[in-house]
């Protein structure tokens, strides 16, 4: 199993972490060695879209690549060494020593077949644990975590007030039934013509709020980016 490194938070409720928890404390000589010799990996896994930067700074396409890279043992995203030239991040020193070990090879001259057999048999030894995730987990700040769940709470709310506004109008356009939803406990009238309230059929087809959530994502990003500008100044 390949071990993973450098993805980023890309919606409130997953397990990854916004890069800007993890600015400076890498030695500048380790970062462009990392930084070169994450652009020498082979490309793992390809995507429709581009990646973005959770720095928000404007990075186009080009610049974040679609893809995945490896070197046969870690896959990291192609936009990888962006947000160490560009953000200053610093990575575990795990896969710096790793680096270090394998800093001459260029593993373009190589396919991903090849890489991928030539490595196997240091993977199958590996522990099954997520190196990375646990490694970012451990350096959250608790405040942070806080401020993540309460946007996730914000985002829930948001979407309820949203929808009740969609459901008032659904009743409004097709009417109400004289009857009680059948829904065991559900005490709105059934629509027209059907046996249960809007709500219900709402419920039952799963409540989405992925676009409330994508909103408080962009919100939470700029809070830890004007936390960092003012710690800068300071």
């Amino acid at each position: 199993m390949l071990k993973k490194i450098g993805f980023w938070i890309e919606n409130l409720d997953d397990q990854y972490q916004p890069p800007q928890l993890f600015v400076g404390g890498m030695d500048p000589a380790d970062k462009e060695m990392v930084a070169a010799y994450l652009d020498r990996g082979v490309t793992y896994l390809v995507y429709r879209g581009y990646s973005w930067c959770r720095f928000q700074c404007g990075a186009g396409g080009a610049v974040m690549g679609n893809c995945d890279l490896t070197d046969g043992e870690w896959y990291w995203p192609s936009s990888l060494s962006h947000y160490l030239r560009s953000h200053d991040i610093r990575l575990p020193e795990e896969f710096i020593t790793h680096v270090r070990q394998n800093r001459s090879r260029d593993f373009r001259r190589t396919t991903l077949d090849e890489l991928l057999n030539e490595c196997s048999h240091r993977n199958e030894k590996r522990e099954e644990d997520d190196i990375w995730i646990r490694w970012c987990n451990e350096q959250v700040p608790d405040a942070i975590r806080e401020r993540r769940n309460e946007a996730i709470i914000e985002a829930k709310r948001e979407h309820l007030v949203l929808m009740e506004e969609e459901f008032r109008k659904t009743e409004e356009d097709v009417g109400l039934s004289s009857q009680v939803c059948l829904f065991q406990g559900c005490q709105h009238h059934a629509l027209k013509d059907k046996f249960f309230c809007v709500r219900c059929i709402h419920k039952a087809g799963g409540q989405e709020y992925s676009g409330q959530l994508a909103k408080k994502l962009y919100e939470f990003l700029d809070e830890l980016n004007d936390k960092l500008l003012r710690s800068e100044k300071d």
